[in-house]
């Protein structure tokens, strides 16, 4: 049987990256909070056993999207500036 074309199977060099990824998202990244402005105004219309199941989904997808740009991007230099940094240089 053919494995679905978004699974780590079918997604070379992806599935060494996604356990740290994975854990990175749990550490760094307010998922809950992300979650809000993505259902915008249902957020307030759904119950709780809903928004919690969406937040289990959306994670999964920043999960799993998240590998595939980073193998993507390999070769690539990437700077994120800490918040309030502008980027401007300061003679």
């Amino acid at each position: 049987m053919d494995r679905p074309q978004g699974s780590k199977e079918s997604r070379p060099g992806v599935a060494e990256i996604d356990k740290p990824v994975e854990q990175s998202v749990t550490r760094d990244v307010d998922v809950d909070a992300l979650s809000r402005p993505v259902l915008g105004e249902h957020w307030i219309r759904t119950g709780a056993e809903q928004r919690s199941g969406f937040v289990a989904v959306f994670r999964r997808l920043v999960v799993r999207t998240y590998p595939a740009a980073l193998k993507d991007s390999q070769g690539t230099n990437t700077r994120v500036p800490a918040p309030g940094d502008t980027g401007a240089s300061v003679p």
